[in-house]
């Protein structure tokens, strides 16, 4: 199964990407493209954790930690609004 798991991974992110090759804000402004490379190294290194880290990872737990890396990027506000709703 582990073998297989390196390639699971990747393949469900792409498949949940795959129709949402743009995003746009409502207001009808002009859209941009996701950054397919980066969310393909994203998938890779999520696989690679799932496949190889010390101890066993829930997948929810894994996609929670790599939100709150996000929104820490930012800044401590959305952080906190995050983690308390």
């Amino acid at each position: 199964m582990k073998q297989w798991s390196g390639l699971v991974y990747p393949i469900i992110f792409g498949v949940l990407l795959g129709g949402a090759v743009s995003i746009g804000p409502a207001s009808g402004a002009e859209e941009r493209e996701l950054p397919m490379q980066e969310l393909r190294a994203f998938a890779e290194i999520f696989g690679r954790i799932k496949e190889d880290y010390v101890e066993e990872v829930d997948d929810r737990e894994l996609l929670e930690h790599a939100i709150r890396g996000m929104l820490s990027g930012l800044d401590p506000h959305s952080v906190r609004k995050a983690c308390h709703e």
